[in-house]
């Protein structure tokens, strides 16, 4: 979707270059095109675009805002998404953004490495769309079964390998240098 304003501001070089920037002409004949679009859809306002086009076919003015919002024709649909209850400015996305997003993610100090970030971002959309007490047990639940699972996984005995040897650096206990013989007598103790 395009956002409302955006489509406004391509219009308003249309009446501008009729009227005048800034003119009372050029905000009247903008305000009835804006309410034709939000209400009616693009039909009609193209229609009148095009006849414009045809009476000043040099105005780069014209043609160009026309072609951009002809391109973006499914775009700028207003009455039906208006009629699936979907807001047309981008006001409340770009708010949503901030309050939501950036709030959590770009604080003072703060650092994500990419791969942490989608689960953050999910975790922090349940709590501001006041979600948690519904969402929280399923994902906590979801959560024990992977710990779970892992838990299982790492239990299963594997088959010490008779390449194995203590104290070699390739195979030697986390935290151990692996190349002394008292790292070797202490690792061979019960």
């Amino acid at each position: 979707m395009l956002d409302f304003p955006h489509a406004g501001e391509h219009l308003s070089r249309v009446g501008e270059f009729l009227y005048g920037e800034g003119t009372p002409q050029a905000q009247e004949w903008l305000q009835e095109r804006l309410h034709r679009l939000k209400h009616e859809g693009p039909k009609r306002l193209f229609s009148e675009l095009r006849r414009l086009q045809a009476k000043h076919p040099e105005a780069a003015e014209i043609s160009g805002n026309l072609a951009y919002l002809q391109k973006r024709e499914h775009q700028i649909q207003y009455p039906h998404f208006q009629a699936q209850g979907w807001p047309i400015g981008s006001g409340i996305v770009e708010s949503g953004n901030k309050l939501v997003v950036e709030a959590r993610l770009k604080g003072s100090g703060m650092h994500w490495a990419e791969g942490h970030v989608n689960a953050m971002l999910a975790l922090r959309n349940i709590v501001c769309s006041l979600r948690w007490k519904e969402d929280w047990p399923r994902i906590e639940q979801r959560l024990r079964q992977q710990a779970s699972q892992q838990r299982q996984g790492a239990s299963v005995p594997k088959k010490a390998s008779s390449s194995f040897r203590f104290g070699d650096s390739k195979n030697s206990l986390p935290g151990s240098s692996g190349d002394s013989a008292s790292d070797t007598e202490k690792t061979e103790r019960p």
